[in-house]
């Protein structure tokens, strides 16, 4: 992390947070990738994962698909396009929106920032979601869903503990990898790979979970930049990714008493 970046979060520039566990978590995280990109990330991942059983984990609720092998998302403000919906109910958005394309002549715009680029048309020659992506290399495939910038909506949070607790009631956690990825890499991703390195690894702090995971490419999620227009966002992320931690502590002898959902609506 950039010196700069440690002075506007308030961080040590000097600070070391503890590594432990990090070196047997066994997950990954990226940006969206391409077809072409999904294939060498395959390659490298069937490397890293060994005999691992290899899930990528989908954290974007905006709809999106290959289109001639170019990522296509249908685009929001804020990338919010989808905000609201269930995992479930953004795949079936994404079969009912692109399903119908080969054939036909699109626009398509970059963005940044919001504004839309220079428009281009894409004559539409196939569509495969990422799930047939994912699966067509002999992968696992879960959609998460969560908007971009926010806290993910809490079932969708709840779900993802279940289905890591349910992993390590099967085979067990080392015999999995998980990649992560959302649009840019460092939110949803980092939210839900934080999340994860707390399930594995209780006996490390919060402050040192934060840092490693910023460290490592993720957002430093404690930090809520008040100038921002989404200063309200990113005050609930912070205050739901500790809440999370704190929620994950009531475990006795590996049960929580109740759901994360139930739970976090009693604070």
């Amino acid at each position: 992390m950039s010196a700069e970046k440690c002075e506007e979060y308030g961080i040590d520039p000097d600070a070391s947070p503890s590594t432990e566990g990090l070196d047997t978590l066994n997950i990954s995280g990226s940006a969206q990738f391409s077809e072409k990109q999904f294939d060498e990330l395959a390659e490298r991942l069937r490397s890293l994962a060994g005999d691992r059983q290899v899930w990528i984990m989908d954290c974007r609720i905006e709809s999106h698909a290959m289109l001639n092998g170019i990522s296509v998302s249908w685009y929001g403000d804020h990338n919010w396009a989808n905000k609201g919906m269930t995992a479930a109910e953004a795949q079936a958005d994404e079969r009912s929106r692109f399903g119908a394309l080969p054939g036909t002549t699109i626009t398509v715009y970059t963005a940044e920032e919001n504004v839309p680029g220079e428009a281009q048309k894409m004559a539409v020659e196939r569509c495969m979601t990422e799930q047939e992506l994912v699966e067509s290399k002999g992968f696992h495939y879960l959609r998460l869903g969560g908007s971009d910038h926010s806290w993910p909506e809490e079932e969708e949070v709840e779900a993802f503990i279940s289905f890591v607790k349910e992993l390590e009631r099967g085979d067990g956690l080392d015999k999995v990898w998980l990649h992560f990825h959302c649009q840019a890499g460092k939110s949803r991703t980092g939210i839900y790979m934080a999340i994860y390195d707390m399930i594995r690894n209780p006996e490390v702090s919060f402050g040192d979970i934060m840092l490693r995971h910023a460290m490592t490419g993720s957002s430093y999620f404690p930090y809520v930049n008040e100038q921002s227009e989404l200063a309200d966002v990113y005050a609930l992320r912070a205050k739901r990714i500790r809440q999370v931690y704190d929620y994950l502590h009531t475990d006795k002898d590996g049960v929580q008493e109740m759901g994360w959902g139930e739970w976090v609506s009693q604070k």
